[in-house]
């Protein structure tokens, strides 16, 4: 026994202790409050000096700002300054080249006056030389008219009557010719009436036997599709009964799986004794015994499983063993093992009770409910004697002073009313999964087998409807009636055109016969006709005749008719050169007035270039006293951006200092606090330990009191044997069982929840952890990303756009304008690309207002531009010169020969300034209908033929 002065020894030694750390603790307390407030002090001014700091880098990125501004600026005036000079440099080419071209062309305007004059005078002589001609041959022809008009008259009547003569004797030998082509034709006609009959005879035996052959065709083909259609409606229906099977299948073998996972996963849950003590799992496995765990023996109807469960939770995990000495032999082995405690149900002791046979309204047995095997009914009845289930909604049927010997279970486990007590609250989700496992697993595995042997059923009938289905498939029906289809329809083509031929044959017979009346009408006509053209051509004759007799000389009309032909030889020699030297003088006249006027357009050019190489000299100037004031600013600025950044450096260094001192008293005040904590921890466990000691003296008291009736001042100077430590442990056991006593009930499964819980935290921890680093690691690859495609970006668009400016000046020329622009430079990635294109004398708000032809060299522009960038081996034009003329077709021509030395270009084109400068000409045509042919001609080898070259 514990003395009384060792009690009040340790409650005064600890009563120091817990003053002296008390006072410890006041003064670790106020010293926090002044770091505390020298800390918001310290805090105060670092803003301040945050504030300071953040001003300076403002001012100084804003500084920083217009510096890269007037760098950009600069950037730009040097671009513009080169562009300047090679303008200039343009044009005093330009003005070189029109100055060569006006004084050739002065020379040229020189002569060709000369040329001029002398024409005029050479054309005055033939025009004097004209008019005497012309005056000679009028006085020829007068006298030639005269004579010629009379002699035309005897000539005309000449050749009237031989005309008259000519055409009678044409007529005659055409109406003889008729005559014998109609007795031909009607000789003909004879023998072809002949053999239409023939042919109409044997067309119409053909037919019959066509007709017959359709008839033997259309029986044979009526008994095979009633075949086809008795196979289809057979097929059908293998099909749907073959459905219906593959649905019920799917369904058993659904329901097959479902019970096989259900029964797999209760089988790992019954081999895991999973949501049992490590204890039972332990015992299944190194205790020799079969003994079964209450959960294992009961089948409980499913709508009282949770209900069931929840009243004897408690006894769930109790073995069922016969007689003690088998539950020694369990507890000796976790003993041993330090694997726990078991619980068990000794058989041969449980005493037998009678069954709940009670008549109440609403309420069953609960051992009716419950099934096991006979061997456990006693256990059973005994665990549920006087145990009833309410089925009923209202809780004021209870208030029966008849039920308070019973214990109530509600239907829906939501309450368990004893004698003395009621508990309830919410049914938990998993309540009722835990009882009856290796009975729901037998019933699982009688299921299994059972929908096993239905699976094989069925499977056997769909296969046996396969092998029909396929039979029914391979049927040759269907072949033979296209067979027969085919050679019905080749039938009736035949009958058809049989039919039509003889109808043809019939109508030709009847036009024969029409058409050999009238031949023989039109011979009878042309034999009348050209009796009457005989008696005709006879007369003609003879007055021809007559007029032979008289004759009249020609010579003198020959002679005149000679003179005239001379004259008018002369004439037309001096009308021909007269003409000549007069289109001499025009074409002279119109190459002068040419001359003049390419004269006036090259002196326009060199003025106009003359002004604009003064315009350009002008802003050159501009633009160079623009640069040098640029650098002169970007010098001054570069000084006070260093004076800056040194200034902004000392802010950050005080800064930072500023910021470290904080960090060390809050490192100091975190320590304080910590050391805070440890100093209330020490005084509550003091504090606790003294209170312990206090009620061991009061303890000590009342139990001197109570069974000595002593005060504690009675004993205060008696010493006592303090060898004696059988009340102390007695004491200390009654503590420790008034303590577990206060816990309440245990749970069996909180260890395993906890280590459940406990590695599922740990692995969640884990796997956060992974997904942050793996969001930092893609964070950083996105960026690193994004700043590599940005700088890849922007240098490939400089080179485009620097290709676009020049490929559109070589395709246009150097006056015209062109650019790409960024919408967005600060996210150039996202930015929209704006395409400006401004051809000398227009200014376009967008390339919509431009030409087709524009519109054409602008897009191959742009495409060249790209191809630059990274020129390929191959590259196609479909019609890409279709909407150009001529002059820009010879541009695009030109920059296509330019880049072909690199690349390979295959153009499809209709236009010939194109087809002459390629190198292979593939033309494609047409052999014959619906097939396409390729010839190809290599001009490369033509390049030296000096028929080639001089047809270029």
């Amino acid at each position: 026994m514990l003395s009384i002065t060792s009690f009040k020894d340790n409650s005064k030694g600890l009563a120091d202790k817990i003053g002296a750390s008390q006072d410890e603790y006041r003064k670790l307390e106020i010293e926090i409050r002044n770091l505390e407030a020298e800390l918001q002090k310290i805090k105060k001014e670092q803003l301040d000096k945050e504030e300071i700091l953040s001003n300076s880098q403002k001012e100084l990125n804003d500084f920083m700002t217009q510096i890269r501004e007037k760098e950009n600026r600069k950037s730009i005036v040097e671009q513009q300054i080169g562009f300047k000079k090679q303008n200039l440099e343009n044009l005093d080419h330009s003005l070189h080249s029109y100055q060569e071209q006006k004084t050739e062309l002065e020379g040229k305007s020189s002569s060709t006056s000369s040329k001029i004059k002398e024409a005029v005078e050479r054309q005055d002589v033939l025009a004097d030389e004209l008019n005497q001609a012309d005056i000679e041959l009028k006085k020829v022809r007068d006298v030639y008219n005269q004579t010629r008009d009379k002699f035309d008259a005897r000539s005309r009547y000449k050749q009237e009557l031989q005309h008259k003569i000519f055409e009678n004797e044409k007529q005659i030998a055409i109406t003889s010719n008729s005559i014998e082509s109609f007795e031909r034709e009607l000789a003909q006609m004879q023998i072809d009436l002949e053999e239409h009959s023939e042919g109409k005879k044997s067309f119409t035996s053909e037919i019959k036997t066509t007709e017959n052959s359709i008839q033997l065709i259309e029986k044979e083909l009526e008994v095979l599709l009633q075949k086809e259609q008795k196979r289809k409606e057979e097929k059908e229906a293998c099909i749907l009964h073959m459905e219906s099977l593959t649905s019920e299948l799917n369904v058993i073998n659904r329901k097959l799986d479902s019970k096989q996972n259900e029964h797999d996963l209760l089988q790992s849950m019954i081999d895991s004794y999973e949501g049992f003590p490590a204890s039972l799992k332990f015992l299944s496995q190194n205790w020799k015994s079969k003994a079964p765990i209450l959960s294992d023996v009961l089948d409980v109807e499913d709508d009282y499983k949770g209900v069931i469960e929840q009243y004897l939770e408690s006894y769930l995990n109790f073995f069922l063993v016969q007689n003690l000495n088998e539950a020694k032999v369990a507890i000796n082995i976790l003993k041993e093992s330090q694997k726990g405690k078991a619980h068990f149900f000794l058989l041969d002791q449980v005493k037998a009770l009678e069954p709940n046979k009670r008549n109440l309204p609403n309420m069953i047995a609960a051992n009716h409910v419950v099934h096991v095997d006979q061997k456990f009914k006693m256990l059973i009845n005994y665990l549920l004697h006087d145990v009833y289930i309410y089925t009923g909604n209202d809780l004021d049927e209870l208030n029966n002073n008849a039920l308070d010997e019973l214990t109530i279970l509600s239907k829906q486990g939501t309450y368990i009313k004893k004698k003395y007590s009621i508990s309830g609250g919410s049914v938990g989700l998993f309540e009722g999964k835990k009882i009856g496992r290796k009975k729901n697993l037998e019933k699982l595995q009688k299921i299994l087998i059972e929908l096993g042997k239905k699976r094989d059923v069925l499977e056997e009938k769909e296969i046996r409807l396969r092998e029909k289905i396929d039979l029914l498939n391979r049927s040759d029906e269907e072949s033979q009636i296209g067979t027969n289809n085919s050679k019905l329809k080749i039938l009736e083509q035949t009958k058809i055109q049989q039919l039509t031929k003889l109808e043809a044959y019939e109508e030709n017979y009847s036009t024969v016969i029409q058409k050999s009346e009238t031949i023989k009408n039109e011979i009878k006509n042309k034999l009348d006709k050209k009796k009457e053209d005989t008696f005709a051509l006879e007369a003609l004759k003879k007055e021809f005749e007559d007029f032979e007799n008289v004759k009249e000389s020609s010579s003198s009309l020959e002679d005149l008719s000679l003179s005239l032909s001379k004259t008018s030889e002369a004439y037309n020699h001096a009308n021909i050169d007269f003409l000549r030297q007069q289109n001499l003088v025009a074409s002279l006249t119109q190459e002068a007035e040419y001359a003049n006027n390419r004269l006036e357009e090259f002196t326009k050019r060199i003025e106009d270039g003359a002004s604009k190489k003064r315009i350009e000299a002008d802003l050159l100037d501009q633009l160079k006293e623009e640069l040098t004031s640029l650098d002169k600013y970007l010098k001054d600025n570069y000084e006070i951006k260093v004076s800056k950044t040194s200034q902004l450096n000392e802010v950050e260094q005080k800064y930072f200092n500023a910021r470290n001192i904080i960090t060390e008293r809050e490192d100091i005040l975190r320590n304080h606090n910590r050391q805070l904590n440890q100093l209330q921890v020490s005084i509550n466990t003091m504090k606790e330990e003294y209170s312990s000691v206090k009620f061991k003296i009061d303890a000590v008291a009342e139990r001197l009191r109570i069974e000595f009736q002593l005060e504690l001042s009675d004993i205060k100077d008696v010493d006592l044997d303090e060898s004696l430590h059988v009340d102390q442990l007695n004491e200390k056991v009654e503590r420790l069982r008034n303590r577990l006593n206060n816990f309440g009930e245990i749970n069996p499964m909180a260890v395993e929840a906890y280590d459940e819980m406990k590695i599922r935290y740990e692995d969640i921890q884990k796997q956060k952890a992974d997904i942050e680093s793996a969001q930092e690691s893609l964070e950083q690859t996105i960026k690193e990303i994004e700043e590599t495609a940005t700088t890849h970006f922007m240098e490939a668009f400089e080179k485009v756009r620097e290709s676009f400016i020049e490929v559109f000046r070589s395709l246009f020329t150097e006056d015209d304008n062109c650019d790409l622009i960024l919408l967005n430079p600060e996210n150039p990635l996202d930015s929209n690309i704006e395409i400006i294109a401004k051809p000398k004398g227009k200014r376009p708000k967008s390339l919509s207002q431009l030409s087709g032809g524009e519109k054409t060299l602008t897009a191959t522009a742009l495409l060249f531009a790209l191809y630059l960038l990274k020129p390929a081996p191959f590259c196609i034009f479909d019609e890409v010169d279709a909407p150009l003329d001529d002059a820009n077709i010879q541009k695009f021509n030109r920059i296509i020969k330019k880049f072909s030395e690199k690349s390979q270009f295959i153009i499809v084109t209709h236009n010939k300034s194109t087809m002459a400068e390629v190198d292979i000409l593939y033309g494609v045509y047409m052999q014959e209908q619906g097939v396409s042919g390729v010839t190809a001609v290599d001009f490369r080898e033509q390049k030296h033929n000096p028929i080639m070259e001089a047809l270029n």
